[in-house]
């Protein structure tokens, strides 16, 4: 964030008329990661395009500092890292890397029934576990991972309470913020959503316009007696920022689909035990992703450009990596249709001691990601955490491209 916010921040708290209540929270992470990195990827053949480390450690210090003074609401979120990467040759070098940060602020007037925000904030909403298609600005919502955070946005905007179980927000998001926008240029997005709560269901509705196109949304659950709860999440739209991989001549490039209308629907469901371990499953089918014939395309294209690497030419080697860095593509939501999911979360499987088990499938391609999350806490300001990634599938997929395996392993300090 800039020096004048914080100077915003700073006049705005100053100003506040009631006796201001200061809320101030923080953890210190200490962790480990090790990846196995494939080498035979076509996506980063030999390592050389993506450079990414074996091994890394790495200290994370965050805070939260939280002021209320009606009707103002000022809040920051810095975050302090530290970390040191050991690579596996001259592309992912042993390299130490610092950075000090705002992972997100709040600047709120809250009056009766209207309030004003200029927030840094990861904005996620609907009952879905692993995505929300509905969101325009963060349609990935899986964050099982408890060392890493999901970067977040600058929003400004209005919310309006205009009774006791609804509101209409006016949500513009200015600024791309610690997400940034890998091969597109940040273009404004505003939504407007509307959200009703019931006494045992939720609904929301959502319209988003960027650049003059538009998507809608739709969400919502309904709780069954005790213990089970129904869910889904849904998006139309009409056009698509995927690059498909096409043949031209004896070169192969990435192009842009043509208009269409587009479906992303996720239904879901959760049930929980008298024991207290919960499930969830849900189904995703996401028509803007790859059929099988362009999965098979996308495969070719990325091997004809992973060719480039074999040869000497430092021209041809540049095309290559420019050419297979523009696979990645972090605004596409996922990279097949047909998705089963599935959640396995028991906090007390031992005493003190929760584990978290996912298993994301594709059903098209057959690609599966398996997810271990154990966490222990030591005592009160202290808790274990091991996180165990496994990756599967023939690699011309989403989860296989680049790695077999992420281990997390290390601690948090409270205070």
């Amino acid at each position: 964030m800039s020096r004048s916010c914080l100077a915003i921040l700073w006049l705005c708290s100053g100003a506040c008329l009631a006796a201001p209540e200061l809320q101030v929270a923080g953890e210190w992470l200490n962790f480990a990661t090790v990846q196995g990195v494939r080498e035979n990827s076509p996506y980063n053949p030999g390592n050389n395009l993506a450079g990414l480390p074996n091994t890394r450690f790495e200290s994370v210090l965050r805070g939260n500092l939280r002021l209320n003074a009606a009707p103002f609401v000022l809040a920051i979120g810095p975050r302090l890292t530290g970390r040191r990467d050991y690579g596996t040759n001259d592309a992912s070098t042993n390299t130490t890397h610092e950075e000090l940060y705002l992972q997100s602020w709040q600047m709120e007037y809250r009056g009766a029934a209207v309030d004003l925000f200029y927030n840094r904030e990861l904005l996620l909403w609907g009952p879905s576990l692993f995505a929300s298609p509905s969101n325009p600005f963060f349609r990935d919502t899986n964050q099982v991972n408890p060392f890493t955070e999901l970067p977040s946005r600058a929003f400004v905007g209005g919310r309006w309470r205009f009774s006791d179980t609804s509101q209409l927000n006016l949500l513009v998001n200015v600024d791309d913020g610690r997400d940034s926008e890998v091969l597109r240029h940040f273009k404004a997005i505003t939504a407007l959503q509307l959200e009703h709560r019931g006494y045992d269901y939720s609904l929301g509705v959502v319209a988003a316009n960027r650049d003059g196109k538009w998507r809608s949304g739709l969400y919502g659950q309904h709780t069954l007696g005790e213990s089970a709860v129904l869910y889904a999440d849904g998006a139309w739209f009409a056009s698509s920022d995927r690059l498909i991989a096409r043949q031209q001549g004896s070169d192969w490039a990435l192009t842009t689909r043509p208009e269409r209308n587009y479906v992303d629907l996720l239904l879901g469901g959760a049930y929980t035990f008298s024991g207290g371990v919960t499930i969830n499953a849900e189904l995703r089918r996401n028509g803007e992703g790859y059929d099988a014939g362009e999965r098979r395309a996308m495969a070719r294209y990325a091997q004809f450009h992973a060719d480039g690497f074999t040869g000497n030419d430092p021209a041809t080697i540049g095309r290559s990596a420019q050419a297979l860095g523009a696979v990645v593509q972090p605004h596409a939501s996922t990279y097949g249709r047909n998705y089963l999911l599935l959640q396995y979360n028991d906090q007390q499987i031992a005493e003190r001691t929760s584990l978290v088990m996912q298993w994301s499938y594709s059903i098209d391609s057959h690609e599966s990601t398996v997810t271990a999350v154990i966490s222990h806490d030591a005592g009160d300001r202290i808790r274990l955490q091991a996180n165990l990634n496994a990756f599967t599938g023939s690699g011309s997929g989403e989860y296989h491209k680049y790695l077999d395996y992420a281990i997390f392993t290390g601690a948090k300090i409270f205070f």
